[in-house]
């Protein structure tokens, strides 16, 4: 055996410096094995939730689905009249009961919170407003704007464009100036107050019908089908 002096002089044997050689050298590998199981794992997973649109293209059951959920009790197994719902990932279904347990917390009906909801339409970008407990048509969103087909804009997009965050995104202060509609259905009187996302999950802003109309220049048109 054998002894070697360290780097301040005090002597340590040979064989220690083997043995911690070995320790460093095995605890890098393990490190990087971690690292690259998890970037395996991102790789898997990351495409397919991207690719996933925010909402389904059968909007009534996605509500319904949702609701149904907060009546159950059951955050993770999504079931539409008992047959099981997973086309999208769960936090969109968490996504929407947000959206209309802030109009209960408001002490509001659902028809009263308006949603922000960012599309593409022959890829323009445009911008809706719809009740809480209504989803967005695509062939209505698409006629409103002139075009042929449209789609709910992935939740990546739509931050970058807007600047907000999916669950806070308004409909005042975007990045950029977008083409705006409303549902008509949503509108009752000029008179009348509503709520509309203020930017911030959980942020509502209280104004009239009017002055939303207003500031916003939208298109007043039916974007979801009738109740």
């Amino acid at each position: 055996m054998t002894t070697s002096l360290s780097a301040d002089g005090v002597p340590r044997l040979a064989s220690v410096d083997r043995i911690g050689r070995g320790l460093d050298a095995l605890s890098l590998t393990q490190t990087r094995a971690i690292l690259a199981l998890l970037a395996l794992c991102l790789l898997l997973f990351l495409p397919g939730q991207i690719s996933l649109q925010p909402m389904d293209r059968d909007e009534p059951r996605f509500a319904q689905a949702s609701k149904q959920m907060l009546e159950s009790g059951d955050l993770v197994d999504i079931r539409f009249q008992g047959e099981a719902r997973h086309k999208k990932p769960v936090g969109i279904y968490w996504a929407q009961a947000a959206i209309v347990g802030a109009a209960e917390a408001l002490g509001v009906p659902p028809s009263r919170v308006l949603k922000t909801l960012m599309a593409s339409v022959d890829g323009r970008t445009v911008c809706l407003l719809v009740a809480s407990d209504r989803e967005a048509a695509m062939k209505r969103v698409a006629a409103a704007f002139g075009g042929k087909s449209a789609a709910m804009m992935k939740p990546a997009d739509a931050e970058r464009l807007t600047g907000y965050h999916v669950g806070g995104i308004s409909p005042l202060g975007q990045k950029r100036p977008v083409p705006t509609a409303i549902d008509a259905h949503a509108l009752t009187d000029p008179d009348a107050e509503i709520h509309i996302n203020g930017g911030g999950r959980g942020l509502q802003i209280r104004l009239r019908e009017g002055d939303l109309v207003a500031a916003l220049q939208p298109t007043v048109v039916p974007l979801t089908e009738p109740c």
